[in-house]
């Protein structure tokens, strides 16, 4: 079964400013993602000190919530690896 995908409007407007190329490839990611969160092949970690996880593909940090009963995932942000995890 598969997860709905939603995102917060931050990260769809990354989304929009990416290159084609990357944003492809953080949608793609985000496509397995959903099909099935336990996958191997994809690099998903939770955060230490706050609620989540992250995504990484390439140089860019997806971060997300995950909840299992209603199987949906809420896309919170999306951004370099330096700049993601400040608020």
């Amino acid at each position: 079964m598969t997860y709905e995908l939603t995102f917060k409007r931050q990260a769809l407007k990354t989304m929009v400013k990416l290159p084609r190329s990357e944003g492809q490839r953080v949608l793609e990611q985000l496509q397995k993602l959903a099909e099935s969160p336990g996958r191997p092949d994809i690099d998903v970690k939770a955060l230490r000190g706050r609620p989540g996880y992250r995504l990484r593909v390439g140089n860019m940090r997806v971060v997300f919530e995950r909840d299992d009963e209603r199987r949906h995932i809420a896309v919170l942000r999306i951004a370099p690896r330096g700049q993601v995890y400040r608020q």
